[in-house]
């Protein structure tokens, strides 16, 4: 056996072995009688791998093939792990983070496909052509086809440059798009009235946001609101353990845990008496991500706060960075947060008022769309003042129309 064989051997066994050991262990009920499940798997993988080394039309390297086999791999774990090669650099597991900062965009691969996940609120990328949903093709002239999701987000949050172009698949059309790249910022949430109830504008739930946070419920007991609309769309970063802090100002008790393979491994609770005991509504929507997931999830289920939107994308998962002894890293999931009742929230929201927010198409080419009402809000504000809100609300309609 040659060297090179034997080297392709050994980096096939370290791969197929630790990360797909639950894949295996599914499949053993449909096993031959008496056939070990690893070796038959292992079997299919040597033999393709084989026969695609030397049958394929075009010579193929080995590197790249095994490379492309842990991004497979990794993807189907979920959409957030990602095997990270050395050739990405130390900040290779960072670069997702960055990305979000850089163009307000979350780029995520499932199937083969890399597409728009979320849009961060009050970003360059909001205000652009790209819509949530988008299939992105092309991203500075480079396919995605077999694109590691690290390299997109890479390409996102590369510096030097004030936009990139996209080719973004939409509704069967591609179309040209161009995203702009700025600065990373720290957002900041607002307070806002509406009709007399407070609307709490959340773009963040890192910890640097907490006091402010904190400052703006102040705010709200200060102004004497006795119901606040806490707005969560589109909040795709944060720390789940600042979500359970921020929720503390509502709610008191046990907020939820980490739970790692059916075991508790951390819970988080509150102690201090809640800064706010008003009535609550969360707006919440497709780009509703991991941390405010969180905080939805705790308000609902302790402080009978209704959610109104859509169903959240249902991920707020706990991640770990190992180094592979082969070089590069591998960024998986080792955890989920839950609420109060104890459930993994590795599932969306699911939304107790649902509306769908207006589409965001223009009416026709080269013709400034009409700027949409809030929907979601509207209702949000209809549901936390009851009767009393739709009532408003129609004389407000009836007043504009006539």
């Amino acid at each position: 056996m040659t060297k090179s064989r034997l080297l392709f051997l050994c980096l096939s066994f370290v791969i197929v072995v630790p990360i797909l050991a639950g894949s295996i262990l599914a499949a053993t009920t449909r096993d031959e009688p008496g056939r070990d499940s690893f070796e038959q798997y292992y079997a299919v993988f040597d033999a393709t791998a084989g026969r695609v080394k030397n049958d394929y039309v075009d010579p193929t390297q080995e590197k790249e093939l095994l490379s492309q086999a842990l991004d497979g791999v990794t993807e189907a774990l979920d959409p957030f792990s990602a095997y990270i090669p050395a050739e990405a650099g130390p900040a290779g597991a960072q670069a997702r983070d960055r990305a979000v900062r850089r163009s307000g965009l979350l780029l995520l691969k499932e199937n083969g496909i890399l597409y728009v996940a979320g849009i961060a609120p009050g970003s360059a990328a909001a205000g652009s052509e790209v819509r949530l949903g988008d299939v992105i093709a092309e991203i500075a002239g480079q396919p995605t086809r077999v694109m590691p999701i690290w390299k997109a987000h890479e390409l996102l949050a590369a510096d030097g440059k004030s936009s990139l172009n996209l080719k973004a698949v939409r509704l069967g059309e591609m179309k040209s798009v161009t995203v702009p790249l700025t600065a990373p910022v720290d957002p900041a949430p607002a307070l806002r009235e509406e009709q007399g109830v407070g609307v709490l504008r959340v773009v963040s739930l890192e910890p640097a946001a907490l006091t402010q946070l904190e400052k703006l419920v102040e705010e709200a007991n200060t102004r004497h609101y006795s119901r606040l609309v806490i707005d969560l769309r589109g909040v795709l970063t944060g720390d789940p353990e600042a979500a359970y802090k921020t929720a503390g100002l509502f709610v008191r008790g046990e907020l939820g845990s980490l739970v790692r393979r059916g075991n508790k491994v951390e819970t988080f609770t509150s102690s201090k008496e809640p800064r706010w005991q008003g009535r609550v509504v969360v707006l919440i929507n497709h780009s509703t991500l991991g941390a405010a997931e969180v905080l939805a999830a705790v308000l609902k289920q302790k402080a009978a706060a209704q959610l109104v939107g859509q169903r959240s994308f249902g991920f707020a998962g706990h991640q770990t960075l190992a180094p592979l002894s082969a070089g590069g890293q591998l960024l998986y999931t080792d955890g989920f947060y839950t609420g109060p009742d104890g459930e993994p929230l590795r599932k969306g929201l699911t939304p107790d008022s649902r509306v769908e927010e207006l589409p965001l198409e223009p009416v026709s080419e080269g013709t400034e769309p009409p700027s949409p009402s809030d929907t979601v809000l509207k209702k949000g504000l209809e549901v936390v003042l009851g009767d009393a809100g739709a009532t408003a609300s129609k004389a407000s309609e009836s007043k504009v129309a006539s």
